[in-house]
């Protein structure tokens, strides 16, 4: 999330300093929806099976269904995806109007 937050701001400041229409921007926005995307899958899964290998451990036994266990155990963080798909659905929204500004200072 740390990362996360600081490519934000870094698009942030990108988009302040030049125009919030411009290919730079659009491919930040892209790589911070898909960065966001797939740290929160991997993060999610990589908790749920490090929590279920400590829960294995500690029982007495043997437990031969851990994978299982692991997928039945995993709590998904759906905020995060949302929000990665919605970055990557902003940044064709945003692709377009670059493509559009381009036009326009090009008849102009």
């Amino acid at each position: 999330m740390l990362v996360a937050l600081f490519l934000l701001d870094r698009l942030i400041a990108d988009a302040r300093r030049d125009s919030g229409f411009d290919e730079t921007i659009v491919r930040k926005l892209r790589f911070l929806g898909v960065f966001l995307i797939a740290g929160t899958l991997a993060a999610s899964l990589y908790t749920t099976i490090v929590e279920t290998g400590l829960a294995v451990s500690m029982v007495a036994g043997t437990v031969r269904e851990v994978g299982s266990m692991a997928l039945r155990g995993w709590s998904f963080p759906w905020a995060y995806l949302i929000a990665g798909l919605g970055l990557v659905v902003m940044s064709k929204v945003v692709r377009v109007g670059a493509h559009l500004r381009e036009e326009l200072e090009g008849t102009v």
